[in-house]
Parts: structure tokens; sequence; C-alpha cells
């Protein structure tokens, strides 16, 4: 088989790997991961907690110039060595590291904004016809294909959704004080920015008025993040606090990977809780949210947008009307529920196959260019 490396240089983003390392395997190529240490040392070791033990990783120090030199190093000395992949290409530092190699590079673009930002990108990457590009969604792919219209043969898309399997049959769970409910969860960090909690909150009030109880259903907030306090003093002043918990955080705010995966799989549905206003996550950006209800067969609660820009399984509610829902998920059956579990499941397989064949696509690209 070929050989292939993944390089991930910032702390963050390592729930990616393991699809990309599926993906390669799938067309042909033995893989190996660096990832930046402090990943390690922020949440513990993501790879050995989902359950990736057919994943080749280590975990390098990438602080300072010398890290970088080094990293080169031990990447150019890896005999066979056909192809790099950098996930989280959107710097400079990034971009100019990956010239000093004279293989194909694949770039996995998480935020085309900061990537056509780096000045001269364009000219860079007209002048190295060796560079592919990947977003993580289709809509992702077609910002980038839109804002360098020359790259149109070098850009595809992957969808990071390769998750351990697991069951959904049992996903009515006991959660507190002996009660079954419904587990609605809400990934990543807590920033009022990006998520309209305040609608939320709002929307579980109203459903509590209409009858809704806690012993139905619950809202876990499964990351840590700055606005996490403040959430919580919203929570308690909306007088709704039986129908909230959060994931437990370590010292240094983040929820450790075996508590975080844990919660996670243990979900009846995720929830984006997009604003309506923000553009990001449905026109060029990806949310962790849809991958990892795709990635786990979990159904997805989302706004009428989110819903045609991903083309997920799940329920949709129209704006201003989430408490209707809320309250209907509350009182679903387990036959009902088992059945949008199972098309969430045939979402999953769908994604995965177009996503192979988005990475045959990139690596013919190499091969017809020898």
């Amino acid at each position: 088989m070929k050989k292939a490396a993944i390089v991930q240089f910032e702390a963050v983003h390592e729930e990616v790997i393991p699809s990309i390392d599926f993906y390669l395997k799938s067309v042909g190529y033995n893989t190996g991961s660096y990832l930046n240490r402090n990943i390690y040392k922020r949440k513990g070791d993501f790879f050995r907690d989902a359950g990736f033990e057919k994943v080749n990783y280590s975990y390098v120090t990438i602080e300072k110039g010398s890290d970088w030199a080094e990293l080169m190093e031990t990447v150019k000395g890896d005999e066979g060595l056909e192809l790099l992949v950098l996930n989280t290409f959107q710097r400079k530092s990034v971009v100019n590291w990956s010239l000093n190699f004279d293989i194909p590079v694949i770039g996995i673009v998480h935020n085309p904004l900061l990537f056509l930002a780096i000045p001269d990108i364009k000219n860079i990457l007209k002048a190295n016809k060796n560079i592919y590009l990947l977003g993580l969604a289709p809509h992702v792919a077609s910002y980038l294909i839109a804002n360098i219209p020359f790259m149109q043969d070098r850009v595809g898309f992957v969808d990071p959704i390769v998750w351990e399997d697991s069951s959904r049959e049992d996903k009515i769970r006991v959660i507190d004080e002996g009660n079954t409910k419904r587990a609605l969860s809400i990934p990543g960090s807590v920033n009022f920015k990006n998520r309209d909690y305040a609608a939320l909150i709002e929307q579980v009030h109203l459903a509590k008025l209409r009858g809704m109880s806690s012993k139905n259903i619950g809202i876990r907030f499964l990351g840590g993040g700055k606005d996490r306090a403040d959430l919580i003093d919203l929570i308690q002043d909306k007088g709704v606090n039986e129908f909230f918990d959060f994931s437990e955080v370590n010292e240094q705010g983040f929820v450790p990977y075996d508590i975080y995966l844990s919660d996670l799989k243990n979900s009846s549905f995720l929830l984006p809780m997009f604003k309506t206003s923000d553009i990001a996550y449905r026109t060029y950006k990806i949310s962790s949210v849809i991958s990892s209800a795709v990635g786990n067969s979990i159904p997805l609660l989302g706004d009428s947008w989110t819903n045609i820009v991903y083309q997920t399984s799940g329920v949709v509610y129209n704006t201003n009307l989430l408490s209707d829902k809320l309250l209907e998920i509350s009182l679903l059956s387990e036959e009902a529920y088992l059945k949008l579990c199972n098309q969430a499941k045939e979402t999953k397989y769908n994604w995965i196959k177009r996503s192979i064949a988005q990475l045959e696509q990139a690596t013919s690209y190499f091969e017809s260019k020898d």
C-alpha cells in the first residue's frame, strides 16, 4: 500500500483525524498521524477514549520554531511517503511548512475566511499544483471554489463522521432521580456568540408552561467555555433549572474526553442551536454538532435552514416553534424514536460513501499529473 502522513499543528480538531485516516485507508494508503501534544494535555487521549485503536498516531511538541523544523525532518524521514495531509490548513505558517515537501499535499480547510486571508494565497496555489484542498462539507467546498475559481478541479470535501458504531436502542436513559427521559445534548464550548442559548431557554420555558415535564426530557451542555457561568445564571433566572445539566469540567475548564464521549453517546438528540442570523455555519463553516450527530447515528433537532444546508436526519422545527418539538420529543414513543435512529444510520452510511468517492477524486488528480 501507499503511505500518507497526517499532521495537526494546532491543539484543536483532533476529532477529524479518524475520518481522514479511514478514508485514506479506504483508497489504499497506510497512515501515520502527528498531533500537537497540547491536545492530550487539555482533554486526554481522544483516540483511546473513543475506541480508535487502529489509528497510528503520536503526540509531538509543536511550540517553538525548532519543533516545526524537527517535525519536518521526522516526516521527511518517513521512507516511501507519497502524500502529506495537513488538518486545519488555514494559517500561513502551515502553508509555508507544506511548501518544503515535493510530494502531493492535501489541506483540510476548516475556516475558509482564515485560509483566504493568507497573504498571496492565490499565487501560492497557482504556483503549486501539488496542493489539493478539502472542506468538511459540500457547502464549504462550494464557498472555496466561489472565491478561488481556478481551483475548481483541486477542491473537494470529506465528512468527519467516522466514529465507533454503537447501538441506539437504549437511549431512553435513567439520568437522575430514577426518571427515564430523552437526553438532548449541545456539544461544543459554551459561547453566546455561536449559539442562541437565550432562545433555547425561552422555548423550554414555553414548553414547561404547556405541560412539558423534566421527568421526560433533559438538556445537557457538553462543553466548558467562557460563557458557561453566565448561561447557568440565565437558566436560573428563567426558572427552568430542572431541565438542564452540564458535563463536568477539569481544572483547566475543559470537559475531559472520557466524560464528553460518554455524555455524547448517551444523547437521544443533538441540538446545533445556531442563531437565526448566523450565516457562518450555513455558508462557509461546519459545526462539530452536525458531524457528531451523523457520526454517532444520533438524530438531530435542527432548524429548517440548517436542515436545508446539511440534509441530515432527525426532527426539524420552524423558527420560534422549537417549544412544539420539545414537547413532542418528550412524549415520543420508542418505536418512533428508533425509526429516526435508523434514518440517521442510513445518513452516516451515505456520507461515508460520498467522502470516499471525494478522496478517490483527490488522489486521482495527483496520479493524473504523474
